[in-house]
């Protein structure tokens, strides 16, 4: 950053040391930049100098060329009462929950009648968060991440229509050079109200630069029995690899996002899995499953999936304590409500019932070879939780862009901070 843009430092109290008077910007910067996400948010209230810093395009730059873990969001939906839903984010490098506002697609008002069914299906990736709406209509709209929370003006962007409505698919983000694509796998289609099983959904991209969406060859039919994203997991590798596996199932195919074809479908389950995961984390595919030992002891393992998808290799295991402390209840039917996300290293593991508020735990995957395993706890939800119909959790990465004031008002995350902090986050100084 050029030093002459701000050449002037707040200056310190009377008779106090400001050993910050005495740093270079860029060192300021620096320092800035290596803060939790959280962490740089509270420093933007600081003072007027500190926030010119971080809303700068070159601390977004080197913000964005720095190594961090990406978030874990859970968003809940009632679909009775909307002012019900919620939203959390936990930031492994702070160890923190944010108590987010709940997204919605269109604006709720203080007069709207609450008992009226919303149409609206989210799912998170890459980012962004995707909304689906309508059983008929093939709106498709997206949001940078911590920018869709209340509906804020301006903030949803609705892509051309899709060539088949569906609900509930899954959503890989490729991002190159400022620009994105979005691939959309899946999903099911209803007609009358009924969910049309016979329908084969297209694979589409959508594509930043073109402004439309591209049509390719379908989900193998093998897939047909389970093709929505409650069935079905994907992890995107190398930029050009976009997997998608059933949960249920075992069958895992591979779509070429340059070629635009589908490999042949494979079966991958290691014996005893009940169902798994697939996740990918940095340069490599996880497979993350539960599984019952011939004695009837259950236990969740990681596997290292082959760059074929041909086989896989064990990695390790949940603490068998830690497992156990997130279900109660002796019955194997417990373990029906466990789910997992990941990316970039980090796998989460939560139950998503309602009486236990949603407990989490995580797992840092780091090294070469079959990686080494590293579980904690996450801490409880910050806040009362609500009882919900659905609950959709993702893990991303969270672009600084999405946090910081870029003039459109301020952003979700910095209320959400200063809330929680008991502060304003206006600048002090």
């Amino acid at each position: 950053m050029d030093s002459g843009s701000f050449s002037t430092y707040p200056a310190a109290a009377a008779g106090e040391v400001c050993h910050w008077n005495k740093l270079s910007v860029d060192l300021i910067e620096l320092i800035l930049s290596l803060l939790p996400v959280r962490s740089i948010v509270r420093a933007g209230a600081v003072c007027k100098f500190w926030q010119f810093l971080i809303t700068h395009p070159s601390f977004a730059a080197r913000v964005a060329a720095a190594a961090r873990a990406p978030w874990f969001f859970l968003y809940g939906q009632n679909n009775v009462h909307l002012r019900r839903n919620q939203a959390f984010a936990f930031d492994p490098a702070s160890g923190e929950w944010i108590h987010l506002p709940p997204i919605y697609l269109s604006t709720v008002s203080n007069d709207e009648d609450e008992q009226r069914q919303p149409d609206e299906y989210f799912v998170g990736s890459g980012g962004f968060i995707f909304a689906t709406s309508g059983s008929t209509r093939t709106s498709f709209c997206y949001a940078p991440l911590l920018r869709g929370a209340g509906a804020a003006p301006n903030t949803w962007r609705e892509t051309p229509p899709l060539c088949f409505s569906r609900r509930n698919p899954v959503v890989g983000v490729l991002r190159r050079r400022g620009e994105f694509k979005f691939i959309v796998a899946g999903g099911v289609r209803f007609v009358g109200g009924l969910v049309d099983i016979e329908e084969q959904l297209a694979v589409e991209i959508f594509d930043s630069a073109g402004g439309g969406w591209q049509l390719c060859p379908p989900l193998p039919a093998e897939f047909r029995s389970g093709n929505s994203s409650q069935g079905l997991s994907s992890a995107l590798l190398g930029g050009n690899s976009f997997f998608v596996f059933g949960i249920y199932s075992g069958l895992l195919a591979r779509f070429d996002m340059s070629l635009r074809v589908w490999s042949g479908v494979q079966t991958l389950r290691p014996p005893g899995v009940i169902f798994s995961f697939l996740v990918a984390c940095r340069d490599r595919l996880v497979l993350a499953g539960l599984r019952i030992s011939a004695g009837g002891a259950p236990s969740f393992e990681l596997w290292r999936v082959e760059a074929d998808g041909g086989g896989c290799s064990e990695m390790g295991a949940m603490p068998e304590k830690m497992l156990l402390g997130i279900f109660d209840g002796d019955e194997e039917e417990r373990f029906a409500s466990l789910r997992c996300v990941g990316a970039d290293g980090l796998l989460y593991v939560f139950n998503e019932a309602h009486h236990r508020a949603y407990p989490a735990c995580v797992c840092e995957i780091s090294g070469g070879g079959a990686g080494r395993c590293a579980w904690r706890e996450v801490p409880p939800l910050p806040a009362r939780v609500n009882r919900f119909h659905k609950v959709i959790t993702f893990c991303s990465a969270v672009p600084l862009d999405s946090v910081l004031n870029s003039g459109a008002g301020k952003p979700p995350l910095a209320v959400a901070v200063a809330a929680a902090d008991g502060y304003s986050s206006r600048p002090v100084l």
